[in-house]
């Protein structure tokens, strides 16, 4: 099963991967780990779904049928930020977009912490060249999948990142005096070194973004990361 699951997830990739034919007893575990050992089962009530605007939305992780509907909602495109990160029922939704004619890509976004120059520029590309109307998702919706929405709204629909800010807030489940903060720091160095420049996102990661100097002034806050990583125990 471990050798599945790394042919699977495609670590260290973004874009397409090939999907894995699952063996019955792989598929019961599949669902089994997207139901009990995901979470799955408290997002059957909670999916943290919500329209960031008329060509985007952003939800934690759908079950298969979850994606049939979003087809049906008019989705055309799926980004799964979950890359790099050992998850069983991957097939599970590789498959369901398969039948629902979504195309899927898989983002390798960490939720702990800042992202990598290429990382950003590459997810910056993905968001110039897929099909609209997508839903982007991570785990529980919260941290990851609203940092590449507010990418999203300051690099395809030119929004301030003051603006962009507001994907990452307590609204979403956000916590941003938490490790997963992180993502916000990013953006706020943006607003204050490019944006004042009159520098768009993708010019100021090009030219002036520091990773280790975001890092370095990003202080989380204990409770709040004690929070996040062992009681809500997110992916990171």
């Amino acid at each position: 099963m471990d050798e599945l699951v790394d042919r699977a997830n495609g670590i260290g990739t973004k874009g397409r991967v090939a999907r894995p034919m699952l063996t019955p007893a792989e598929r019961v575990h599949a669902w089994l780990e997207l139901v009990f050992v995901d979470h799955g089962l408290l997002r059957l009530f909670y999916p943290n779904r919500h329209q960031v605007d008329q060509s985007l939305w952003r939800s934690s992780q759908p079950t298969p049928g979850g994606l049939l509907r979003e087809r049906r909602r008019g989705v055309r495109t799926v980004l799964c930020v979950r890359g790099g990160f050992p998850f069983r029922p991957w097939p599970l939704e590789q498959e369901a977009c398969e039948r629902a004619s979504l195309d899927l890509y898989k983002v390798s976004i960490r939720g702990r912490e800042a992202p990598y120059k290429d990382d950003l520029l590459g997810l910056i590309d993905l968001l110039s060249s897929i099909e609209y109307p997508a839903l982007v998702h991570c785990k529980s919706g919260a941290d990851r999948s609203g940092f590449v929405a507010a990418v999203y709204l300051m690099t395809i629909k030119g929004r301030s990142a003051d603006e962009a800010l507001r994907q990452l807030s307590l609204r979403f489940g956000h916590l941003r005096s938490s490790r997963a903060g992180i993502l916000g720091e990013v953006i706020k160095a943006y607003r204050d070194e490019g944006e004042a420049r009159g520098l768009d996102f993708r010019r100021w990661v090009e030219t002036c973004y520091d990773r280790d100097a975001v890092t370095a002034r990003f202080q989380p806050r204990l409770f709040a990361t004690a929070i996040v990583d062992r009681l809500l125990r997110r992916e990171g």
